[in-house]
């Protein structure tokens, strides 16, 4: 059998550039593999952070929903269900939301805070932090209620320690907590934020309190978080400026709002 004239084999150096020009195509390939890949982990990391997001905002309107409200009535002896926001208790450092809830036994206090993970769940991620929900017994609520006065601290009726312990834990992601206060604007469909950034809110007796100021037709709260996986924490605390931590936030984590209708 006679090979056709002009037919021929590879040489020693066709070879060798087929083989570098495949080498680089896979390598390319698996380039791209694998950012496809890191793309879609990410994109599913952050999937699994609204989702947690919106957990702690339905749990929080749930009991929302479910609230003590009166005016404290005198003439019909009602009490006073105080709602406060504070920005620095009653973990040290951390905002925290607390108002009453009804429950079979009566009026139950109950507080969402902010606050340091136990050593057992944040491990080596140094400054890793949670979201806490802290409902008071019956008697507990109750003496809360009753000492309670319009120039008091309703967060401090739940100790620190309480709050922050694993059987009270929401969220081992949250690291940003707020509530603002909006309502609706003279054209009567626009919204007016009376506080964009944290500042301490109260309302007592009907009447809210906004630093120095005691706003009127308050139509809805907002109710803001933050999550973030929990070896970035440390480095979101570390920020020294608001808008930092935001803009870090925005980069690596979710941030959610809902709106909570007010009425009493």
């Amino acid at each position: 059998m006679r090979f056709k004239e002009g037919t021929r084999g590879f040489t020693v150096l066709e070879i060798l550039i087929a083989s570098a020009i495949m080498v680089a195509v896979v390598g390319f390939a698996a380039i791209g593999i694998n950012t496809l890949l890191d793309y879609k982990n990410g994109e599913h990391g952050r999937s699994k952070l609204a989702y947690g997001a919106l957990q702690i905002l339905d749990e929080i309107e749930e009991n929302w929903e479910n609230r003590s409200v009166s005016l404290g009535n005198l003439l019909i002896n009602e009490p006073a269900y105080p709602l406060q926001f504070r920005v620095d208790s009653p973990v040290s450092g951390y905002p925290s939301l607390s108002f009453f809830i009804n429950s079979a036994e009566g009026p139950r206090a109950i507080c969402y805070s902010l606050a340091p993970l136990p050593t057992a769940l944040g491990g080596d991620f140094s400054g890793a932090a949670g979201l806490f929900r802290l409902i008071l017994d019956g008697d507990e609520s109750k003496a809360a209620l009753e000492n309670f006065s319009s120039d008091g601290d309703l967060s401090a009726a739940f100790p620190a320690a309480e709050v922050g312990r694993i059987a009270n834990l929401l969220s081992d992601s949250a690291v940003f907590f707020e509530v603002h206060l909006i309502k609706l604007a003279a054209d009567g469909f626009s919204l007016e934020y009376l506080n964009g950034d944290a500042q301490a809110i109260e309302v007592h007796g009907g009447k809210w309190s906004l630093g120095a100021s005691h706003p009127t037709d308050i139509a809805f709260l907002e109710v803001a978080v933050g999550v973030l996986p929990k070896s970035f924490h440390g480095t979101y605390f570390g920020l020294s400026s608001v808008a930092e931590k935001g803009i870090f936030l925005t980069k690596n984590g979710i941030r959610l709002a809902r709106l909570l209708p007010w009425h009493i």
